[in-house]
């Protein structure tokens, strides 16, 4: 096909080819292209008719190699607005750069102009976006301050640990700058001048000498992020950010102390002041009035937070995670707009305060170790609330009854709580979508609670020491996830999943079973069903002609010998484990059916041969057979698909000739390394 013939072509898109031999010349005919990607092409060069594409206004040419230098064809790219050389391993520019006087998006990012970029931007006078991450530059040419028109420059990533030049003055239209990682120690005065700037990203720098007082003239600054600066105090010129909206300060060692400097911040809406060493807040911060998130989380507040919180009306989010709290001011109580609340990791052994029962609009309470052996009656005064995390406490006494007012709960997570009953008003909690008990102690038996639980969708009992289930369970008709792996139901299992119509994912991983009830053949919602290291030696039952959704199928260490011939029926089964049986008789031949199948593990099942039924996996990518040696292994049978096959090395294989990769029929990938039963390799 001739190219050059495509004279109205607009758009032509040949990224991910293999021009490694160069471009043919066909451009100079294509003059009303307007949209060429190239990226990813191998291409080192480019050929002379590139500068007759007059009408050009994208090109892509990213993840290309052009260290030997970029030819000198840019001037005839008169219309050119978004040019992208991201990853070029680019050293230099030719000089025709500064005739593109139309390009407003540049990309340069990830090349290697170690020093200095070449001061070609003195003509680029419409450039608005400018992106010169990881470039390994250590200054900037004279010509940045023609830029007047550019309004996002990323310079992420640079060392200017010897000093930015003082080159913004000029960039009056400057909006969004990023010197995130650059070394930085100090600031140009030049800095002050942008007037318009609104976001500006100067984490990962060194600030400890402290930050220059350039910050009085960013009148319209709005974000403003200094994470992992290595500050100790706050220049002056901070309260006249009165624009600021957001504002991150996380990682300082603020250790003697925040500036009272938050009296002007008068629109700050977020705040992060996560571990700052703060061991207390400035009278100020009672001046946020329209802080709506506050960060405190990773702080030193043993003897108490200041009272401060009063004027904060509008607060909505508050993380205290980790601050050796044992008590919270009465001015919490002030909190009426809170709805997501983080205390975890505090030391409330004393009891939870009281002032919690007046945030009565509190939607999310995380009260995960926090040393907990019971809760206030005032719970009870926490209407709204929707989620509540328990993890980790000491209710060995047991949960008290203060649940019955939490009417709107959907999650509950009382994990590792040294449970050993659920008080009566877990029954009124009929909105709880999502409860998680694992690693608690249910020895005596689960109470006959779950019927009104009409609503739940997610129940987690994992590791409980359970050995039986209430009948209450077969009331869980909106169940779509259950996990109680990790139980002895060495017993039998209860016959009480009938109920559970809705079922999509269950997890009886490592329960000591023997065999399955009979209700299992009622869940053909099932999608994921993992059955692993259990004792089914006497065989599964023959129920899974009835699992016609199921997608996952984990049998792995289950001391199987066989398996049913309703294995045949699992139509939409993609991933099938296996492994750690004991088929030394031989596989069933029951996989003529699974014609879906994409993954499927046999590891270390003492096979000595394949069924036929194999070869009929045309869907197959993926197949671990290894530690194991065949007489029957064949794999151009089993269809263009199969992408992976894995086996050891076996002298007596007529595919394996090397013990780490082989390619047959260049499909197959033969290779020694196990894989995990449960991961999925799509």
């Amino acid at each position: 096909m001739c190219f050059s013939n495509l004279t109205q072509l607009q758009t032509l898109r040949l990224y991910r080819n293999d021009f490694v031999g160069g471009l043919p010349d066909v451009f100079a005919g294509l003059g009303n292209l307007s949209y060429l990607i190239l990226n990813e092409c191998k291409l080192t060069s480019l050929p002379e008719s590139f500068s007759k594409l007059t009408h050009l206004e994208e090109l892509d040419l990213s993840k290309n190699d052009f260290s030997a230098g970029l030819p000198n064809v840019f001037a005839g790219l008169v219309n050119l607005r978004n040019l992208t050389f991201q990853e070029c391993k680019l050293i230099s520019l030719p000089e025709s750069f500064s005739k593109l006087a139309q390009l407003e998006e540049l990309d340069l990012s990830e090349n290697d102009f170690s020093g200095s970029l070449p001061d070609v931007f003195g003509g680029l006078g419409n450039l608005r976006c400018l992106t010169l991450d990881r470039c390994k530059l250590t200054s900037l040419p004279k010509s940045f301050s023609k830029l007047v028109h550019l309004e996002n420059l990323d310079l992420s990533g640079k060392d200017f640990s010897g000093g930015l030049q003082d080159v913004f003055a000029g960039l009056d239209s400057l909006r969004y700058l990023t010197l995130d990682g650059c070394k930085l120690t100090s600031l140009p005065e030049s800095l002050s001048k942008l007037t318009q700037l609104e976001k500006l990203d100067l984490s990962e720098n060194d600030f400890s000498g402290g930050l220059p007082d350039v910050f009085a003239g960013l009148g319209s600054l709005r974000y403003l992020t200094l994470d992992g600066c290595k500050l100790t105090s706050l220049p002056e010129s901070f309260s006249n950010l009165t624009q600021l909206e957001e504002l991150d300060l996380t990682g300082k060692d603020f250790s003697g102390g925040l500036q009272d400097v938050f009296a002007g911040l008068s629109n700050l809406r977020y705040l992060t002041l996560h571990g700052c060493e703060l061991t207390s807040l400035p009278e100020s911060f009672s001046k946020l009035t329209q802080l709506e998130e506050l960060n405190l989380s990773q702080n030193d507040f043993s003897d108490g937070l200041p009272d401060v919180f009063a004027g904060l009306d509008n607060l909505r989010k508050l993380k205290l995670q980790g601050c050796n709290l044992t008590f919270l001011p009465e001015s919490f109580s002030k909190l009426i707009q809170l709805e997501k609340l983080d205390l975890s990791r505090n030391d409330f052994s004393g009891g939870l305060p009281d002032v919690l029962a007046s945030l009565g609009n509190l939607r999310k309470l995380t009260l995960q170790e926090c040393k907990l052996t019971s809760l206030p009656e005032s719970f009870s005064k926490l209407t709204q609330l929707e989620e509540l995390q328990l993890c980790v406490n000491d209710f060995s006494g047991g949960l008290p009854d203060v649940l019955v007012g939490l009417g709107n709960l959907a999650k509950l997570s009382a994990q590792q709580c040294k449970l050993t009953s659920l008080p009566e008003s877990f029954s009124k909690l009929t909105l709880l979508e999502e409860l998680a008990l694992s690693e608690n102690d249910f020895y005596d038996g689960l109470p006959g609670v779950f019927s009104s639980l009409s609503n739940l969708k997610s129940l987690t009992l994992h590791r409980c020491k359970l050995n039986f289930l209430p009948e209450s369970f077969s009331k869980l008709t909106q169940l779509e996830e259950l996990d109680l792996s990790k139980n002895d139901f060495s017993a039998s299992l209860p016959d009480v999943f009938a109920g559970l119509v809705n079922l999509r994912k269950l997890t009886i991983q490592e329960c000591k079973l023997i065999s399955l009830p009979e209700s299992f053949s009622k869940l053909i919602q099932l999608e994921e069903l993992d059955l692993s290291e259990n004792n089914l030696s006497g065989g599964l039952p023959d129920v899974f002609a009835r699992f016609g959704n199921l997608k996952l199928l984990t049998l792995y260490k289950c001391k199987l010998a066989s398996l049913p011939e309703s294995f045949s029926k699992l139509t939409q089964l993609e991933d099938l484990c296996l492994s750690e049986n004991y088929f030394s008789g031989g596989l069933p031949d029951v996989f003529a059916g699974l014609g879906s199948l994409r993954n499927l593990r046999l590891r270390d099942c003492k096979l000595t041969s394949l069924p036929e039924s194999l070869s009929k996996l045309t869907q197959l990518e993926y197949l671990d057979l290894s530690n194991r040696e065949f007489s029957l292994l064949n794999p151009s049978n089993y269809g263009e698909p199969l992408e992976e096959l894995d086996q050891p090395y076996s002298a007596e294989s007529s595919v394996v000739e090397h013990s780490d990769v082989t390619l047959v029929d260049e499909k197959v990938v033969v290779s020694s390394y196990p894989s995990d039963c449960g991961k999925p390799r799509f």
